[in-house]
């Protein structure tokens, strides 16, 4: 780790921080990862922190420090929470209008079964309603091969889900930033040609 930055994870080289987008959003956003995924450059649910000023992540899993769910509940919000569920409803402008705001946006992070086991484990999360994301874009998350077709990463279905209860004008950025990120990791895995001038973010491909 003596080369990676600490924030984005990826080599210094590649090192993206400065070019994110800071969103400030009226919801706040909380997403539990599995330990697994903390130091990992493909994680999406890092760059939450580096793209939102209301957002945090719990880390669950590590030795010795058992999360405790319920103190993520910030005061003053309506928690929902994010997952495709067999019984979740459809996130939309309608539903959320049925909601009392500001609203606080809980989702899962790690592989699918990681992420699925969150809420059968958490019997706290059961109590608060439960939605997951209809008919949206296909996922430009290039790192990880998804379980479903239909899948996308946890930044990406974070992002979707603030469109939805804020506007894309708000969230526009946000995916900017997921794009430079995926970008950063590709160049890092030499999958995208570069060189000292092209190995920072916000630069054109090289053919």
């Amino acid at each position: 780790m003596a080369n990676k930055c600490p924030r984005c994870k990826v080599n210094i080289e590649f090192c993206f921080c400065a070019a994110m987008e800071m969103v400030e959003t009226t919801t706040a956003v909380d997403i539990i990862m599995h330990y697994k995924e903390l130091a990992l450059t493909s994680n999406s649910a890092n760059l939450a922190p580096l793209s939102l000023s209301n957002a945090r992540v719990h880390v669950r899993g590590l030795e010795g420090q058992r999360l405790d769910v319920s103190s993520i509940f910030r005061p003053g919000y309506t928690p929902i929470y994010l997952f495709p569920l067999e019984n979740s409803r459809p996130l939309t402008t309608e539903a959320i209008a049925d909601l009392k705001l500001p609203i606080q946006l809980i989702l899962p992070d790690g592989s699918w079964r990681q992420a699925r086991k969150v809420i059968d484990r958490e019997k706290i999360l059961q109590t608060i309603p439960c939605f997951s994301l209809r008919n949206m874009p296909l996922s430009q998350y290039k790192l990880r091969r998804e379980h479903f077709a239909d899948g996308m990463s946890t930044f990406e279905a974070m992002a979707h889900a603030l469109t939805v209860i804020e506007g894309q004008e708000k969230t526009a950025p946000l995916f900017r930033n997921f794009t430079i990120m995926v970008d950063q990791n590709l160049k890092e895995r030499g999958k995208i040609p570069w060189n000292k001038a092209t190995a920072g973010p916000g630069l054109r491909r090289q053919s």
